[in-house]
């Protein structure tokens, strides 16, 4: 009876880290660091540039996914069609967040878009005029909390271009 209880608990805490499980994803492209976040892990990466700007979608397998995108000539908010039900809006000083659900399945989304930032007096960069929007889509509920923290663990870059090395 104790072993049998001590397997459950083991097992019990490896899906607990499994579950909690992450990792940094560093966000570049043509390199130009864009920013940072702390992901789930166990995903693929696809990138898209549309000459405006890119797309960099993480795909996991059971069909969730985060979308991180900047640049300009692009359908903002992310999530807007009529299958996008929204629940909440929230204004802050550098971000609006929206979060709904998928109409017919249940299924949570995200998405912060960053406001432009404010400069005084200095040059300013394309990354700073075209700030980038996160999000995540048909993500279960049971993984809503996980996929939040990525978000909010989010952290935006405005330096300038890093070495491409050899």
């Amino acid at each position: 009876m104790i072993c049998s209880v001590r397997i459950i608990a083991s097992v019990a805490t490896l899906i607990v880290v499994q579950a909690a499980a992450t990792e940094e994803f560093v966000w570049k492209y043509g390199g130009r660091l864009i920013g940072h976040l702390h992901v789930p892990t166990s995903f693929t990466v696809e990138t898209y540039n549309y000459r405006e700007g890119i797309v960099t979608t993480l795909r996991y397998v059971d069909g969730a996914y985060i979308v991180l995108q900047v640049g300009f000539m692009y359908r903002i908010p992310l999530f807007q069609d009529k299958d996008h039900k929204l629940i909440s809006s929230t204004e802050q000083a550098t971000k609006t967040i929206r979060v709904g659900q998928f109409a017919d399945a249940g299924l949570c989304w995200r998405e912060d878009d960053f406001k432009p930032t404010k400069t005084s007096g200095k040059t300013v960069s394309l990354m700073a005029l075209f700030p980038p929007n996160v999000g995540y889509g048909k993500v279960p509920p049971a993984r809503r909390d996980e996929f939040d923290r990525a978000l909010d663990s989010f952290v935006r870059e405005l330096g300038p271009p890093t070495s491409r090395g050899r």
